[in-house]
């Protein structure tokens, strides 16, 4: 396991939070189990780099998905605005991706170029 999930679903929460500049639901029912998705998957991609199973023109495609998967879990939370849920989407990317980078780092994998220009 690459990403400690429950401490990145955390992050993921404190920064979209801080980008819409309200509390948000992000840690009940749907809005929960969404992050949890999100983040399982993520860390899902990162181990199978880090295993060599994925090159380098996967992994951006794998990035690209999961930008795509936190932009709509962001746009699916109650209480975020579409101006806003582009600015939170983009807060949760960055959570996201900040966490692959350290876990691969520790995992002794090169980071993708995907990755290393990512959010």
């Amino acid at each position: 396991m690459i990403l400690d999930v429950d401490e990145t679903v955390g992050r993921m929460q404190v920064a979209l939070n801080r980008a819409v500049g309200a509390d948000l639901p992000c840690v009940r029912g749907y809005a929960a189990a969404k992050a949890r998705a999100v983040t399982h998957y993520a860390d899902l991609i990162a181990d199978a780099y880090a295993a060599g199973l994925l090159d380098d023109d996967e992994m951006k495609r794998e990035l690209q998905e999961i930008e795509h998967m936190t932009r709509r879990y962001a746009r699916a939370l109650k209480g975020v605005a579409s101006v806003a849920a582009e600015k939170a989407a983009k807060a949760a990317t960055g959570v996201l991706f900040g966490a692959m980078r350290a876990g691969l780092g520790y995992a002794g994998s090169p980071l993708p170029a995907g990755l290393v220009d990512a959010v």
